[in-house]
């Protein structure tokens, strides 16, 4: 009877959740005729390496007038190969203002930045990148390589013990997107095993089918909550990173008591952001600062 009843619950919840990303989808993530081959790649170890007093050049302007996203995109990765990085920047900039949400775009915003010694910017596009692109080796690598120049070092993220990182695996390396789908994918499993079962297939009387449903209902669970968390997290958590160096912290806006103070890319929560001021909070302490000195991830 209970079968019975649960069996419309799940019958209606891939519905609900093709809905939620669809909806996903449809905001602009990664939707761009911008593939992983379009990538401008950083080789560590060649060319120039920037240091943390370079100073970046000022931005040129470029003409898109009447260019597509992809042509736009071909003439930057053409003006990064050739080092004119100002130019490259500007024409991966027009595309973004564009509207553009896309993880190679800011893959590459990333290491344009990085190349100019701009860490603050690279270090935002990068962690852009990392939230459409969570698994990308060439993502992190690069992100992990650009904050070894950074003046304030980061925390290590926080590790839980052995089996319970393990469980937490998913969570921490899917995007919201996948997350759904993946969600999507163990519902109509769950029901496939509870129609077998209304059905007394033969199969459903093997012992090992009884551990295969157990182990989809745990994924489900787990997926359930994470999908939950992430809902709930993004829209609670905004987080930014810091533009420029020596960048003075203080009590109120346009205040004199100056709490800390911060360095180009180094990650702040941003709380509130008006009259021309942010709230953020660093280490549990919050904070005021121009709000031209933040970029929001």
């Amino acid at each position: 009877m209970i079968r019975k009843l649960f069996l419309p619950v799940l019958l209606v919840l891939p519905l609900v959740i093709a809905d939620n990303s669809m909806a996903q989808l449809g905001s602009g993530n990664d939707s761009a005729p911008l593939s992983a081959s379009s990538e401008v790649r950083l080789n560590v170890g060649a060319g120039p390496i920037p240091t943390p007093t370079e100073k970046p050049k000022e931005s040129v302007e470029v003409d898109t007038h009447g260019k597509g996203i992809a042509e736009i995109f071909q003439l930057a990765n053409q003006s990064y190969e050739a080092d004119d990085l100002e130019k490259a920047a500007a024409y991966y900039r027009a595309i973004e203002d564009r509207g553009l949400v896309n993880g190679n775009l800011y893959f590459n915003m990333g290491n344009t930045f990085f190349r100019m010694g701009d860490f603050g910017k690279a270090i935002l596009y990068y962690e852009k990148a990392r939230k459409l692109h969570p698994r990308s080796p060439d993502l992190l690598h690069n992100l992990a390589y650009a904050r070894t120049f950074l003046i304030d070092k980061e925390d290590q993220e926080d590790h839980l013990p052995g089996s319970l990182e393990t469980l937490l695996l998913l969570h921490r390396q899917t995007t919201r997107n996948e997350t759904f789908i993946l969600l999507g994918v163990l519902n109509l499993l769950l029901v496939l095993c509870l129609l077998a079962r209304l059905f007394r297939f033969r199969f459903t009387e093997r012992f090992y089918f009884g551990y295969l449903q157990g182990a989809i209902v745990i994924l489900f669970v787990l997926q359930l909550f994470s999908a939950g968390f992430k809902v709930w997290d993004e829209d609670r958590t905004r987080e930014a990173i810091v533009l420029q160096d020596s960048v003075k912290a203080t009590a109120s806006p346009g205040s004199n008591e100056t709490l800390y103070e911060l360095n180009s890319g180094t990650k702040v929560v941003l709380r509130e952001t008006r009259d021309g001021y942010s709230r953020i909070e660093w280490n549990h302490v919050p904070a005021f600062v121009e709000e031209d000195v933040v970029g929001e991830i």
